[in-house]
């Protein structure tokens, strides 16, 4: 205890604050020269297009040391930063933020101001207020700034190291907790909206969320059944003390993992769904999309069905809170995200493709929950359950289709998938016919004939376009709705061979 107060009383002396703080200041602006910018306040613009080959040869250390200081100040000495040097020091990291990777080379580094921006935000450090204002509030476009972030957190699914994918769980909640907080400022929310026009980028970052959503709410889900069993399990003494000791060992190690990890996924999570939750109050047309709006429907289907399914009960632990679990919150903001997107035609069509969770029932459950619990206005959840009608009746006329396409000729059948082929091809070491998408599926992991296993690469396929006219033709004419369902089967194998191709 006396070296730590020893070292306290060194490390917040006001003097040596105030000499670091010039110090790192005018190491801000040396730094700057390196990129032939002689005042950093008099700079035009953060995005930095061409990097000097001499700024590529600093050390590291240089520019980590300056985030160093910023998070030890700001965490634990934040009224420092009201200094006048901090000016300086605020458009530095608002320079490395606007230009990340592009900037910086290591994502760890530049995830390290990213933590910086994200300790001075008011939710995690009220006290940093005025070094915060300094980034928030400066001269340049924020549009710079939500789109880097935004790359940034699609960016750190690789970043090289051998823990990157549980790295990037860390850094994306921090740009999440930004995110919310930028929301609440009309310049970044607009920011936000027109960024979301752009196009594929915006469509990227949404693809990570819902990989995130996904992933961490599955596990952490999972973690809590296996808390609650082990827990039940502890309770009964009688069979508890029935196991040996080394087996209670390990259910008491379980426990003490699950219950860490679990905490630790369900605050990413819950901020993940948050995230989802607002920007769908603003931003539909990205979610709609082919490439995401099935994943995202299926996402929320699954864990609609875990928070209000039969097996719900087994989520039960004792104090929830202590795991950062709160499914009424979490049901309130699945169930957001549902009425945000629920005038959109196609999002209810995505919810009834997915035949992994949709169930009618399920929906009934939800109601009766958000009903009983006061979760949702009544307004609100009769926007709900007109939703689900309408689901429904997609269901029940994606069942006629089904029997409809069932009944289609066997030529006009894949032979291995039996599914209606859209896009055939023959093949010439065979001189057997199917779906493009599913041989093109098969040639990526093997370039032989799945027939007789002779070598044969994509480019030797046959287009039968013939026979795609009879088959077309046929679907218009026997399968209810053929042109919309034609059209969208036809959208889906594009889809399909794009994600091939991808991957």
């Amino acid at each position: 205890m006396s070296s730590k107060l020893s070292a306290d009383v060194s490390l917040f002396d006001q003097s040596l604050i105030q000499s670091c703080l010039k110090f790192y200041s005018l190491a801000v602006n040396v730094l700057m020269r390196y990129l032939n910018i002689e005042n950093i306040k008099d700079f035009k613009s953060l995005l930095i297009k061409n990097v000097e080959m001499k700024w590529n040869a600093l050390p590291e250390y240089f520019v980590e040391d300056i985030g160093e200081i910023l998070l030890f100040y700001i965490q634990f000495f934040p009224n420092a930063l009201q200094d006048p040097s901090s000016e300086d020091l605020s458009l530095f990291v608002s320079l490395i933020l606007c230009n990340g990777t592009n900037f910086i080379k290591n994502p760890y580094l530049v995830a390290k101001f990213v933590e910086v921006f994200f300790t001075s935000c008011p939710m995690v450090q009220p006290k940093a207020n005025y070094f915060n204002n300094l980034i928030v509030y400066q001269r340049f476009d924020g549009r710079d700034l939500v789109n880097s972030l935004m790359k940034f957190y699609s960016d750190v699914e690789r970043t090289g190291a051998s823990s990157e994918f549980y790295d990037k769980f860390q850094i994306r909640y921090h740009i999440s907790v930004i995110f919310k907080f930028l929301w609440e400022i009309p310049q970044y929310q607009l920011a936000f909206i027109n960024e979301s026009n752009q196009g594929k980028q915006f469509v990227r970052f949404i693809n990570m969320i819902i990989n995130d959503a996904t992933y961490l709410l599955d596990e952490s889900l999972e973690s809590l059944k296996r808390i609650h069993e082990i827990q039940n399990l502890m309770e009964n003494k009688t069979e508890w003390n029935q196991l040996n000791q080394e087996t209670r060992s390990q259910k008491e190690s379980q426990l003490a993992q699950d219950e860490r990890q679990c905490k630790s996924y369900l605050t990413l999570a819950t901020e993940t769904v948050e995230m989802f939750s607002y920007i769908t109050k603003h931003v539909k047309e990205p979610f709609l999309v082919d490439e995401i709006v099935d994943k995202l429907a299926a996402m929320l289907n699954f864990n609609l069905y875990q928070l209000c399914g039969p097996r719900c009960v087994n989520l039960k632990v004792k104090n929830p809170k202590d795991y950062n679990f709160e499914p009424k919150k979490l049901l309130d903001l699945l169930t957001s995200i549902y009425l945000n997107l629920s005038a959109y035609d196609r999002f209810a069509e995505g919810l009834a493709n997915d035949e992994r969770s949709y169930k009618k029932e399920l929906f009934i459950d939800a109601i009766k929950r958000m009903s009983n619990a006061n979760i949702k206005p009544q307004i609100e959840i009769e926007r709900f359950r007109s939703l689900a009608e309408k689901v429904e009746v997609i269901v029940e006329q994606k069942g006629q289709v089904d029997i409809d396409i069932d009944n289609a000729p066997d030529e006009f059948k894949d032979p291995l998938m039996d599914t209606v082929m859209i896009d055939p091809v023959r093949l010439p070491t065979s001189n057997k016919i199917m779906e493009r998408s599913v041989i093109v599926r098969h040639l990526l992991n093997s370039n032989f004939d799945p027939f007789n296993r002779m070598p044969l690469n994509e480019d030797k396929l046959i287009s039968e376009t013939e026979l795609q006219k009879q088959i077309h033709e046929w679907i218009k004419a026997n399968v209810k709705n053929g042109e919309m369902f034609l059209k969208k089967k036809l959208r889906q194998n594009q889809m399909e061979l794009e994600q091939t191709y991808q991957s």
